[in-house]
């Protein structure tokens, strides 16, 4: 995957300069994420969204829509890990949130 080693430089340079709490290396480490859930890479996925979420949830609290996509994306690597239980947890705190922010009609939730 040539997207990965991008955005582990992208991580790197944002470390570098807006720091390790920064909610734009929250979002890197969400897209590295997907990009290890795409590699089949389950577990890796799950610890880099935890990552994201933990940075996500700081700055924008626990009801913010990334919080929920994130969960969301969390939730589905975990389904595939076969933790089914931590998986519906996830999945239902995510339509949770999204329908809070975004509504029973968006795109993301319908």
């Amino acid at each position: 995957a040539t997207a990965l080693p991008i955005y582990q430089r992208a991580l790197k340079s944002i470390h570098a300069t807006l720091g390790h709490k920064h909610s734009e290396a929250g979002e890197i480490l969400h897209n590295i994420g997907l990009v290890q859930h795409q590699l089949g890479k389950y577990k890796e996925a799950i610890d880099y969204f935890n990552r994201a979420l933990e940075i996500i949830t700081k700055e924008f609290g626990d009801k913010h829509y990334k919080v929920g996509m994130f969960t969301n994306n969390k939730g589905m690597a975990e389904a595939m890990c076969n933790n089914y239980e931590g998986a519906r947890s996830d999945l239902e705190n995510a339509l949770e949130i999204l329908i809070a922010t975004l509504g029973k009609t968006h795109v993301e939730v319908a």
